[in-house]
């Protein structure tokens, strides 16, 4: 049985070495498209868009361990032996590959995906018990599995046969757009090996398969292809309709919160825009960037509110507009229409408001005006020019799942931010004295922390009907750098692939060499660190660092140096109180806490710290600025990554270096999360550390 699968694999190398029109890399595959037809177009922006989703559903699905996976590096023909990518041993015991050496076309690797093993604790140790659940299951349900040739070699964790390794962790751009799906393997003869016959471009076959493996409840994996469905949809009309190429002298903050192409790396809903109302459709062609609020007026024993909410929101509903073009706007009108003593005025997203006539609406009124707004990359969080002049931004509920949360904002979220803006200027005073006492040479202006003053929600002990009405007024990024001579870039935007091929790091910043390169991760890596790793050592605090939550400043003039960093949100992060108030000298106040009971922004013990910082900062930021600057298969990125950290904590034997240098880390379990239908509760996998890659 095992040599069946091997020849099929040697088979299968075989049809793609002979036939190099099949082995297309992905910007082969895409260049393609751009000289056909209009119509080829469409349909190659449809297989690219499956490619995206598929990559990143195989990607959690073998990085989760939902599945069973091998990767099965071909024997190249003689004439290119000597190119082959050598298999190297590091000191952490981890196989990885030398690519020194260059693949031709005509050499092939493979991950092979296949049901999981019943002892998933278990290392295997020959092909034997590898294939073991492929060749006992001929008879049943399990004799499938699926086959993805790759571009580039993930990080490979144990050799167990002759060019047969077991995964460490893959990424989501390491897939060519080649996937097969083998079903009836041991009725099928090695004649039967047509390339065209078995592939595959849907994700949702391979969802649908995992949950027949699985044995998963039909309604979560229904809910789940239908969520990956809307990704493919709307990934495909942005490919159709791409964002402007970026320009750092010209554009504004809020230019490049909208130039985001593909959105979260690794998560396979990364474009999925779902309503959770019945009968509301998101269409593909639906302007998050350019849109409108509402505004509700609610009693207000009916709210909690926080900070000066009205004040800060003033600039926003005095001069918002009537909706009827028969009505002559003038200042101040909306007031006058509201007893403001009895009521409070609430921006609505415009996508909320069936949200609010489903679950308030003989609670609130609807009034009849707007404003316009431009949405940031997060959606939910929206731009206005009459609160911009004022430094202000707001963060508004839309009952829709984007990823696989629901972005609502909960009470939880409205009580910490306003609490934690309050102590900021502490932290900040204080942060700058530890560092000196630690012996760290930190520039006190490296970390701008954007805070959220104001907020507001409904008030009910349930907070999943509350969180359907809420809003945070946070400071804005342009404002915050006002008088620096200074841009704020969303680092998400960064790491984008533009349609030259490009990462838009290397286009904006002109970085066409490797020393270029290599001088820009230094200077960002440097940076980034200083700027957030002394809030995890001297406070517990870590910040949702990740790229959607962070912002890049550079000097407004060419060369564009980096200066520092914006951080906002504070619904995201972690805070362990009792060292963050030892810090502060201060004493928490049990009539004033920080947090409600039961906020997952409340640490209980350092590693939780530790933990997030990871998450956000080395898998969700510094890992895909590595790949966009191409500096990850050689490993010169991670050697950098690993020295700008260690300058930024007191030794080098810091508790904080063990967690996060260990040779295995947790990694953030999309899809196991999504089957066991948990959004604020998070399950996590050991995968192999890239940040420890070259050490």
């Amino acid at each position: 049985m095992t040599n069946s699968i091997l020849n099929f694999l040697i088979e299968f190398s075989k049809r793609l070495e002979t036939n190099a029109s099949e082995k297309l890399d992905n910007n082969t595959f895409i260049n393609t498209a751009e000289r056909n037809t209009s119509q080829d177009v469409q349909e190659i922006s449809l297989i690219r868009a499956q490619h995206a989703t598929t990559s990143r559903l195989v990607t959690c699905l073998v990085n989760e361990g939902l599945v069973s996976s091998f990767v099965y590096l071909n024997k190249p023909s003689k004439n290119n032996s000597e190119k082959f990518p050598s298999v190297v041993q590091t000191d952490l015991e981890n196989i990885s590959i030398n690519y020194n050496t260059i693949q031709t076309k005509n050499q092939v690797s493979f991950l092979v995906i296949y049901p999981k093993q019943k002892n998933t604790n278990s290392v295997k140790n020959d092909l034997n018990e590898l294939f073991e659940p492929i060749y006992s299951a001929s008879q049943n349900k399990f004799n499938s599995f699926f086959v993805f040739q790759l571009e580039k070699m993930p990080i490979l964790k144990k050799e167990i046969s002759t060019n047969i390794f077991s995964v460490g962790i893959i990424d989501s751009q390491e897939f060519s757009y080649y996937h097969w799906h083998i079903k009836g393997f041991f009725e099928t003869s090695s004649s039967d090996y047509d390339l065209n016959k078995y592939r595959i471009t849907d994700p949702n076959i391979i969802m649908k398969q995992l949950g027949f493996w699985l044995n998963s409840d039909k309604k979560i994996i229904d809910q789940v292809c239908n969520e990956l469905d809307s990704s493919v949809q709307h990934q495909r009309y942005r490919y159709e309709n791409p964002p402007k190429t970026p320009d750092i002298e010209t554009w504004k903050s809020i230019d490049w919160e909208n130039s985001i192409l593909e959105g979260h790396a690794t998560h396979p809903m990364h474009r999925a825009r779902s309503s959770v109302i019945k009968n509301q459709t998101i269409d593909v062609s639906t302007d998050f960037s350019n849109t409108t609020v509402r505004f509700i007026a609610i009693d207000r024993s009916k709210v909690d509110m926080f900070g000066d909410f009205e004040d800060l929101l003033e600039p926003l509903i005095k001069n918002a507009n009537h909706i009827s073009d028969d009505v002559e706007n003038h200042d101040n009108y909306i007031n006058k229409m509201v007893d403001t003593t009895k009521n409070v005025i609430i921006p609505v997203h415009v996508l909320q408001l069936p949200s609010i006539c489903l679950n308030f609406k003989d609670e609130v009124t609807l009034l009849p005006f707007e404003s316009k707004i431009r949405g940031q990359a997060s959606l939910r969080t929206v731009s206005n020019k009459d609160l911009a002049k004022t430094g202000k931004c707001i963060k508004l509920p839309i009952a829709i799942k984007i990823t696989s949360a629901l972005r609502t904002v909960t009470p939880w979220s409205t009580y910490v931010g306003p609490k934690l803006s309050q102590l900021v200027s502490k932290l900040e005073k204080r942060n700058q004295e530890l560092n000196i006492l630690n012996g760290l040479e930190i520039d006190n202006d490296v970390l701008v922390i954007a805070r959220e003053d104001a907020s507001i929600n409904y008030k009910s002990t349930d907070f999943d009907i509350a969180k359907h009405i809420s809003c945070i007024v946070r400071d804005e990024a342009d404002y915050l750098i006002k008088g620096k001579n200074e841009k704020a870039i969303i680092c998400a935007a960064l790491t984008e692939t533009l349609a030259n091929g490009k990462s838009a790091v290397v286009d904006a910043f002109g970085l066409d060499t490797i020393e270029k390169r290599l001088e820009f991760l230094q200077n960002y890596s440097e940076k980034y660190f200083a700027a957030m790793i002394p809030y995890i050592i001297n406070f517990g605090i870590a910040f949702e660092a990740h790229q959607q939550n962070t912002l890049l400043r550079v000097s407004a003039e060419k060369p564009y140096a980096i200066t520092g960093f914006i951080i906002r949100d504070f619904g995201g992060i972690k805070v362990l109180q009792k060292q963050m108030y030892s810090a502060l000298n201060m004493e928490s106040d049990p009539e004033n806490p920080l947090m409600l009971p039961d906020s997952c922004t409340d640490a209980h013990t350092v590693e939780e710290v530790y933990k997030l910082g990871y998450h956000a900062m080395i898998q969700c930021n510094m890992y895909r600025l590595i790949r966009a600057l191409d500096l990850h298969y050689s490993r010169i990125g991670w050697g950098i990554v690993r020295n700008s950290i260690e300058k930024s904590v007191p030794s080098i034997d810091h508790p904080l270096l063990k967690y996060w240098y260990s040779p295995t880390i947790d990694l953030k379990c999309f899809m196991s999360m999504k089957l066991d239908s948990l959004y604020r509760d998070y399950l996590y996998a050991k995968v192999s550390n890239i940040l420890i890659l070259g050490k």
